[in-house]
């Protein structure tokens, strides 16, 4: 399907409210490198350029408490809140990232009812491997095919 493997940026980039997160990032040994020491593994039998662009969408970000432990599994890091907007149902949670080489790693997450922001403003953010893309930041097409 388009909306889950979109076979170039472009694609991922115009699909999506809000859009899909992109993270540029340096690769090394078989992962890339978001910043502040967060490494992104990549999937088995992947060919890495030097420089990647990982799509991840908002619905899949899953937004917890900063002081939850960080799942081995799973690609984690701590990100400021920097805004939210409640759209009834869902709420969207803007937040700021680990430093990278080319500033921050801003994301968006979409997570369901209200997320008051007072509680917290800073919190773990959480992402299953299998829901990442992965693209050539030259090429800007899909690496690893479908998956």
């Amino acid at each position: 399907a388009i909306y889950e493997s979109p076979k170039t940026l472009f694609v991922a980039g115009f699909l999506g409210t809000p859009p899909v997160n992109l993270w540029r990032a340096q690769t090394k040994g078989g992962a890339a490198q978001l910043g502040d020491g967060i490494e992104v593994t990549a999937p088995r039998g992947f060919d890495l350029p030097a420089e990647v662009v990982l799509a991840v969408r908002p619905e899949h970000v899953v937004v917890r408490a900063e002081d939850e432990p960080a799942p081995k599994e799973r690609v984690s890091f701590l990100a400021d809140v920097t805004a939210t907007e409640p759209l009834g149902a869902e709420t969207v949670v803007h937040c700021d990232g680990p430093k990278s080489d080319d500033g921050r790693v801003t994301l968006r997450a979409k997570v369901p009812g209200f997320f008051d922001p007072s509680l917290c403003d800073r919190v773990r953010i959480i992402v299953d491997h299998d829901k990442i893309g992965w693209f050539d930041a030259k090429s800007e097409a899909r690496i690893g095919g479908e998956g």
